[in-house]
Parts: structure tokens; C-alpha cells; sequence
């Protein structure tokens, strides 16, 4: 789950992905408010990534729209251009 929801936000570029996309990309259903399965895989990710880069994971809530990448995204081992 955490590298569909990786995949989704670093497709988004810095725009914020909303719950319902989220949820339609891990889950194949529409976001309903009171299932926290978001928040939980969130919170995973975090934690991972937290641990991998010393500090704190640059995922970030957007208040009543869903989650964000805050830093740039840089594909390793992408073909330079």
C-alpha cells in the first residue's frame, strides 16, 4: 500500500492528491469519512521514511483536502535528459 500511495503522490508533483483519489488508488472504492485505512498507510509511510532520511518525512496534510509530497521528487535511476 505505501508504494501505491508513493507512486500517486510523486505522479502529483507537489499538487495535493484528495482522499477519494487515494482511496479509488489503494482501494478501488470512494473515500468515506469515518474509514481511517488512509490515515493508517500514512502514517506507515512517514514512519519509513522518517527513519530512512533522519527527519521528518516531507508528507504533509492539507486541511479538508488530503496529502502532498512537499519536496521535489527525484526519480533514481531515471534517464538523463
Amino acid at each position: 500500500m505505501e508504494m501505491k500511495l508513493t507512486s500517486l503522490l510523486a505522479a502529483q508533483a507537489r499538487k495535493p492528491a484528495t482522499r477519494d483519489q487515494i482511496s479509488q488508488a489503494l482501494y478501488n472504492r470512494r473515500w468515506n469519512p469515518e474509514d481511517r485505512s488512509i490515515d493508517t498507510v500514512v502514517g506507515r509511510l512517514r514512519h519509513k521514511v522518517e527513519g530512512a532520511i533522519g527527519g521528518p518525512a516531507p508528507l504533509k496534510s492539507v486541511h479538508g483536502v488530503g496529502y502532498v509530497f512537499s519536496a521535489p521528487i527525484r526519480v533514481v535511476g531515471a534517464a538523463q535528459g
